[in-house]
């Protein structure tokens, strides 16, 4: 994307788009190599008579500097390309998903290419999910209300198990409560998580309330929203909560920038002392803890 605007930049300086909010690598006309690649997968609901196909899209988009476009034949300096590769088909018999996914490709070299069965040839699965016309597209499923087009819509640029997140909503339907609350993180974590055990705060699905689900009290679950945090800062907001310490949002933040998700040093504290006296603690303490070291949180009993 090219920046007309009078902004102050500089080459290699990571920044922000400022039209898709999307992490970038700023470079100079200049200063660009000869050619610059990006592709995405994103996919597309459509509905069917009983239930809807995702429709998975490869995007690229080649741009070429002023240097390459003076030896080329083509001049153009942005070429886009869109393909449709693979296809899957959801119906809900007896309200539990059943899928059947399709490739394009050649068949068996047969040597024309078609709708082949699935063979996991191309891996789309990682995607961004298209929002506008959902939740409309799958209105007559369970699907209706996974408010999965909250969270694609919040993170517009960030791929996710999108298919994943199928099984995980009829499995834990309040999880539409975490996508509209905002908590983007926890939500891609449930959803990017395909072993149980492996998050480090733990989500209790089978709570009544979301301060069950989160196991926070209602001011953490402000602050977790505030930062919108994802397992590990969780983790940390369940083990202060546990010992009686009250992180502020620009507190829990400084901490885990700087310890990660060591919550040994939280439970070595005095629970009596005020949060100043704590970090104090921390800062010495922490002469004895590699920084960002991940303790009590992964391989750590969880308590």
């Amino acid at each position: 994307m090219w920046i007309e605007k009078k902004i102050r930049l500089r080459n290699n300086e990571k920044g922000i788009c400022p039209f898709c909010g999307s992490r970038v690598t700023i470079k100079a006309k200049g200063r660009m190599p000869a050619q610059t690649h990006d592709e995405r997968w994103f996919v597309y609901v459509d509905p069917t008579k009983d239930g809807f196909v995702f429709r998975y899209f490869h995007a690229h988009q080649l741009m070429k500097s002023d240097g390459y476009l003076d030896v080329v034949i083509h001049k153009e300096r942005i070429e886009r390309d869109i393909s449709e590769n693979s296809r899957a088909i959801y119906t809900f018999p007896k309200g539990k998903p059943k899928c059947e996914s399709y490739e394009w490709g050649v068949y068996k070299q047969r040597g024309d290419c078609r709708w082949c069965p699935d063979q996991g040839k191309i891996a789309c699965m990682e995607c961004i999910l298209y929002p506008r016309n959902l939740p409309q597209a799958w209105e007559h499923t369970p699907m209706k209300y996974s408010a999965l087009e909250v969270l694609s819509t919040n993170l517009p640029t960030v791929s996710m198990r999108y298919e994943d997140a199928i099984e995980k909503y009829i499995e834990f339907p309040k999880m539409e409560w975490i996508c509209k609350m905002g908590l983007n993180k926890i939500a891609k974590g449930i959803i990017n998580s395909r072993y149980s055990g492996y998050q480090t705060g733990k989500v209790n699905i089978k709570g009544n309330t979301i301060y069950e689900i989160l196991g926070l009290t209602k001011v953490n679950t402000r602050i977790l929203q505030a930062v919108d945090g994802n397992h590990d800062i969780l983790r940390l907001l369940q083990v202060a909560q546990q010992i009686g310490l009250q992180f502020k949002p620009e507190q829990l933040k400084e901490y885990y920038e700087t310890f990660g998700c060591n919550t040994d040093l939280l439970k070595q504290a005095n629970r009596k002392t005020t949060l100043h006296k704590i970090v104090k603690y921390i800062t010495k303490e922490s002469e004895n803890y590699p920084i960002g070291e991940q303790g009590g949180c992964v391989g750590g009993t969880h308590t």
